[in-house]
């Protein structure tokens, strides 16, 4: 397995991943999971700087996959000058799994408008 920071022009094959999301190439860095050429995992950093879409295939869960995609994305964040990272939780899981990488929780409010 390898983890690949995809290229601007590589972006679209994004859409062919879980959800389909793809960030503005131009403000944010996609991580990539690849075993046997099959998309296994994917983080984004997106602007401002946080952690995005982290996903990893069912069938690699639980081998440390996630651990190893925040770490890149860490590394990357290093790389580009970036300080400090915002990951976000929606869920109980989701939230366990960032703070055991070390993320404390903030006392932030986020907003949200449907359109």
């Amino acid at each position: 397995m390898t983890i690949y920071r995809m290229l601007p022009d590589e972006f679209p094959e994004l859409a062919k991943v879980h959800d389909g999301f793809m960030p503005d190439p131009k403000q944010s860095v996609a991580l990539i999971a690849i075993d046997a050429g099959k998309y296994v995992g994917r983080i984004f950093l997106v602007s401002p700087a946080h952690v995005e879409g982290p996903w990893v295939d069912e069938e690699y869960r639980g081998r440390g996959l996630f651990q190893k995609l925040v770490a890149r994305a860490e590394e990357e964040a290093k790389k580009a000058g970036i300080h400090s990272l915002f990951a976000y939780g929606a869920d109980d899981y989701m939230e366990s799994l960032i703070r055991r990488l070390g993320y404390t929780k903030q006392r932030l409010t986020v907003w949200k408008k449907e359109l």
